[in-house]
Protein backbone atom coordinates (compact mmCIF):
# COMPACT_ATOMS: atom_id res chain seq x y z
CA UNK A 1 0.00 0.00 0.00
CA UNK A 2 1.44 3.40 -0.98
CA UNK A 3 1.92 6.08 1.65
CA UNK A 4 -0.13 9.18 0.97
CA UNK A 5 1.82 12.34 1.70
CA UNK A 6 -0.15 14.92 3.61
CA UNK A 7 0.55 18.53 2.74
CA UNK A 8 0.53 20.98 5.61
CA UNK A 9 0.49 24.75 5.26
CA UNK A 10 0.43 27.52 7.83
CA UNK A 11 -3.06 28.72 8.66
CA UNK A 12 -2.04 32.18 7.47
CA UNK A 13 -1.16 30.78 4.03
CA UNK A 14 -4.48 28.93 3.96
CA UNK A 15 -6.33 32.13 4.98
CA UNK A 16 -4.80 33.92 2.01
CA UNK A 17 -5.39 31.01 -0.38
CA UNK A 18 -9.09 30.76 0.51
CA UNK A 19 -9.56 34.53 0.96
CA UNK A 20 -10.92 34.20 4.50
CA UNK A 21 -11.68 37.55 6.12
CA UNK A 22 -9.64 38.62 9.14
CA UNK A 23 -12.73 38.52 11.40
CA UNK A 24 -13.61 34.94 10.41
CA UNK A 25 -9.96 33.87 10.60
CA UNK A 26 -9.56 35.23 14.13
CA UNK A 27 -12.86 33.63 15.15
CA UNK A 28 -11.74 30.25 13.83
CA UNK A 29 -8.42 30.58 15.65
CA UNK A 30 -10.23 31.35 18.91
CA UNK A 31 -12.82 28.60 18.48
CA UNK A 32 -10.20 25.96 17.63
CA UNK A 33 -7.62 27.34 20.12
CA UNK A 34 -5.10 27.64 17.28
CA UNK A 35 -2.05 29.86 17.60
CA UNK A 36 -0.48 31.88 14.81
CA UNK A 37 1.83 29.82 12.63
CA UNK A 38 -0.03 26.55 13.18
CA UNK A 39 0.37 24.02 10.38
CA UNK A 40 -2.84 22.42 9.13
CA UNK A 41 -4.13 20.34 6.24
CA UNK A 42 -6.30 22.19 3.74
CA UNK A 43 -9.37 20.06 4.46
CA UNK A 44 -8.96 20.59 8.23
CA UNK A 45 -8.77 24.36 7.71
CA UNK A 46 -11.69 24.62 5.30
CA UNK A 47 -13.87 22.46 7.57
CA UNK A 48 -13.01 24.66 10.56
CA UNK A 49 -13.95 27.79 8.59
CA UNK A 50 -17.23 26.27 7.40
CA UNK A 51 -18.10 25.04 10.91
CA UNK A 52 -17.40 28.52 12.30
CA UNK A 53 -19.52 30.24 9.66
CA UNK A 54 -22.51 27.96 10.23
CA UNK A 55 -22.34 27.78 14.05
CA UNK A 56 -25.11 29.42 16.09
CA UNK A 57 -24.08 32.91 17.18
CA UNK A 58 -24.75 32.14 20.86
CA UNK A 59 -22.54 29.03 20.86
CA UNK A 60 -25.31 26.45 21.22
CA UNK A 61 -24.51 23.01 19.87
CA UNK A 62 -28.01 22.36 18.54
CA UNK A 63 -30.86 24.45 17.22
CA UNK A 64 -33.42 25.77 19.72
CA UNK A 65 -36.86 24.20 19.53
CA UNK A 66 -40.08 25.81 20.47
Amino acid sequence: MANKETAYMSIEELRDKYKVSDAVFEGVKAAKKWKSGRQAEENEFTKAVEDFKTAPIDGRKEEAKG
